[in-house]
């Protein structure tokens, strides 16, 4: 009789050689084969049915039935259920790892969780079902990222919503991994804008430096080509343009540097800074003069008029009423959708829209913002109320069906829609309702256009 060390390499082997028949397994833990036994990475039979087993949940089945432990170790401290989740088992397998007991929470030998693994892996419906579970997302691995840090490290924006959207989980969106990097400083470094408006949504902290004293705005001035709308967002939301990092250099200065480093940058981004800071800040003329003039005098009179023209701007939007006691301004930082009143369709907000429309030629510098603060459906809305033409020189107007406007609208951003709605609009009328102008001679049919999400 074989001895039970060669019956339990012989075990191990056939494993290794793939697609096992879970009736010769059965069989061979019949004969005394040992669902314990390891090989010499500490991989029990499960681990290697994880790995060599693609989808044979009969074979896992048996294996666990007859005491297989889900919660065992390999020499790098990976569990079954981990080695599943990188091997690409689907979700049957990780029910059945789960159903006898496989713990989610178990960390590797990097002190990744289960969920950690399934985010870097790209394995959604199985982040899914572990949420579900209610698995702990604020653990930290070695490097510090919790499960938010992971999830931006591999973009995933979809499961940073689920967690923070959902009352089930406290994730701390403000934890910091060894480098002092928020999920936010993160998301800021790797460029994605759309998880950086996630993330400053839910109220993560812009105040937060990496462990080199660099804020969210110095990381964003440190890219190669810094996304502006990105350094626009993260400045409404309070970020300092004059902080000062470890190098006694100010977001403004980067912003400078990059300006006689790259002239075609044309100071665009200096101005970004100083039309978004003006939105929030009283006025920081005087901190210009003191600390910029010494290094940039010869571009100082250009910047300060900029930025005289921008507060300009600014106080007129705080002294103009849309709606009640709602000013422009606070329409041009937070939108309409923060208050309660135009949350809905109504009456309201479509007057207040028409109002916004109306007024918006005055403030050349935001139109931009203006425009990314309506909401698209609106402005399709809108445009769809006007009659739009194309006409060569000489020719006569050939007026665009409404399919073909609302078509056309779908691959339009906010801008280039205010802009079309004002070109084929009579916006020098006296009127001061934009809703009672006289837009279009024709009745367009009712109809329901969807809305882009």
């Amino acid at each position: 009789m074989a001895s039970q060390r060669k019956v339990d390499e012989d075990f191990v082997n056939y494993f290794k050689n793939g697609n096992p028949d879970p009736g010769v397994v059965r069989e061979m833990i019949a004969q005394g084969c040992n669902v314990h036994t390891r090989d010499r990475y500490f991989n029990t039979v499960l681990h290697l049915a994880m790995r060599y087993c693609y989808n044979k949940l009969a074979v896992v089945s048996v294996l666990l039935n007859a005491g297989a432990n889900p919660n065992s170790t390999n020499v790098f401290r990976k569990t079954p259920l981990q080695i599943a989740i990188k091997c690409g088992q689907e979700m049957p397998v990780i029910n059945e790892l789960i159903k006898f007991g496989a713990n989610i929470n178990l960390l590797d030998g990097e002190d990744n969780s289960a969920l950690h693994c399934a985010v870097a892996n790209f394995r959604q419906p199985v982040v899914d079902a572990f949420l579900k579970l209610k698995a702990d997302v604020n653990i930290k691995n070695s490097h510090g990222n919790n499960v938010l840090h992971q999830c931006v490290l591999c973009d995933d924006l979809y499961t940073i919503r689920k967690i923070l959207q959902s009352k089930d989980y406290s994730a701390d969106i403000n934890a910091k991994n060894n480098n002092d990097e928020t999920p936010l400083m993160l998301a800021v470094k790797s460029g994605n804008y759309e998880i950086v408006k996630e993330l400053l949504s839910f109220e993560a902290s812009v105040l937060i430096p990496d462990k080199y004293g660099s804020s969210l705005l110095h990381a964003a001035l440190k890219k190669p080509d810094p996304n502006l709308n990105l350094i626009g967002e993260l400045v409404r939301y309070d970020a300092d343009i004059c902080s000062y990092d470890m190098e006694l250099s100010s977001p403004l200065h980067l912003a400078l540097d990059r300006y006689f480093s790259h002239p075609s940058d044309k100071l665009e981004t200096a101005k970004t800074l100083l039309i978004y800071d003006a939105l929030r800040n009283s006025d920081r003329t005087a901190w210009c003069k003191s600390n910029i003039g010494s290094k940039y005098g010869g571009i100082l009179p250009e910047l300060l008029e900029f930025y005289k023209k921008c507060l300009d701007e600014v106080k007129k939007m705080k002294s103009e009423l849309i709606h009640g006691n709602y000013s422009f301004l606070e329409f041009v930082i937070e939108g309409l959708n923060n208050k309660a009143l135009f949350q809905k369709r109504t009456i309201y907000k479509t007057s207040t829209v028409n109002q916004i429309l109306h007024i918006c030629k005055e403030y050349p510098i935001y139109r931009k913002i203006i425009a990314s603060r309506l909401e698209k459906i609106d402005l399709r809305s809108k445009l769809m109320d006007i009659d739009v033409y194309v006409q060569k020189e000489n020719e006569c107007k050939i007026f665009l069906d409404l399919d073909s406007v609302f078509t056309l609208s779908h691959y339009l951003t906010n801008l280039d829609l205010l802009n079309l709605i004002e070109a084929f609009s009579d916006l020098q009328a006296p009127c001061q309702d934009f809703g009672s102008l006289t837009l279009s001679s024709r009745k367009p049919e009712k109809r329901k256009y969807d809305s882009d999400h």
